[in-house]
């Protein structure tokens, strides 16, 4: 483990805390879906609190920091080159926090900020825009990288929406059903919604779940980890928008339907991504490659890193 930290104040002297540490019996892999790796807590996220700032976190699998299997960059912002966005907090641990957009037509955008949803009473929510609806003949494509600790709970996990729930509402849902199956539900109200299914999702693992809207093939399709699950046909007619608020983590309306789990980064696009394209843009997203296709000019809103 390498770990770096500092003080308090806006220019902390950056200190390397020891070498090389050694653990003793240990499960094979840090993410083995029983907890969360938390940085400044303990894994069960309510003690231990660390007082200061943290630069980096690497986590090796051995002792010479060949093969690297955690990296964790607290300190790169430069995705934010204006503010995009007011953050506002309740509390230190408030269980709602509102993203607000600015009047500016600008993406909105938040780094350095893990989600750590934990079921009932816990979600994102980010107050109504037009820049966030879609018309009938608008593409978009929806994408999170995130984990749940129970896939099969006993009721639906909300993603991200802009809807009021998951049956009657105008509007767009990507959450994961009660089998383990996530899904995109599009409905403009008064034709039958459209819903399509992705490949399920394993316990405690982070996935990249996606959903692409095409217009031009009039279809919808959802991928897990780059792989696509059956494209179905896009029955809505008529425009998504409505005055609801988007939440990552429940539904909009009377808030429901609750993630059980971690969101490490949420990005939505007016544009359908090619199967290509959504597997690199996962594959930036999980730190896999230096290219950056989701800052393409399409992208409206981005949380995480």
């Amino acid at each position: 483990v390498t770990f770096y930290t500092g003080g308090s104040g806006t220019s902390p002297t950056w200190i390397q805390l020891g070498g090389v540490s050694e653990a003793g019996s240990a499960p094979s892999s840090i993410f083995d879906g029983l907890h969360p790796v938390e940085v400044g807590a303990y894994a069960n996220g309510s003690a231990g609190l660390m007082q200061g700032k943290v630069a980096n976190v690497r986590i090796y699998s051995d002792l010479t920091e060949t093969n690297l299997e955690f990296d964790a960059d607290f300190t790169d912002r430069s995705v934010l080159t204006e503010p995009f966005a007011t953050f506002i907090e309740g509390s230190p641990n408030a269980a709602t926090v509102t993203l607000a957009r600015s009047a500016t037509d600008h993406k909105l955008t938040i780094v350095d900020r893990a989600m750590f949803l934990l079921g009932a009473g816990d979600y994102f929510e980010i107050a109504d825009d037009a820049g966030l609806d879609f018309a009938a003949d608008e593409d978009f494509t929806l994408m999170t990288l995130a984990r749940s600790y129970d896939v099969t709970p006993a009721a639906d996990q909300v993603l991200i929406a802009k809807k009021g729930d998951l049956t009657t509402t105008t509007g767009y849902a990507l959450y994961v059903d009660t089998t383990g199956v996530p899904k995109l539900v599009i409905d403009d109200g008064t034709n039958p919604p459209a819903e399509a299914s992705g490949p399920a999702l394993t316990d405690g693992q982070m996935h990249v779940i996606a959903a692409v809207r095409n217009t031009t093939d009039d279809d919808i399709t959802v991928f897990v980890d780059g792989v696509a699950g059956t494209p179905v046909p896009d029955s809505t007619v008529l425009t998504l928008a409505n005055a609801e608020v988007m939440r990552l983590g429940a539904s909009s309306a009377t808030a429901a339907d609750f993630v059980d789990g971690e969101d490490a980064s949420d990005v939505l696009w007016r544009e359908a991504l090619t199967d290509a394209e959504v597997l690199w843009a996962g594959q930036s997203l999980q730190g896999l490659t230096d290219h950056q296709p989701v800052t393409s000019p399409g992208q409206l809103l981005r949380t995480g890193k």
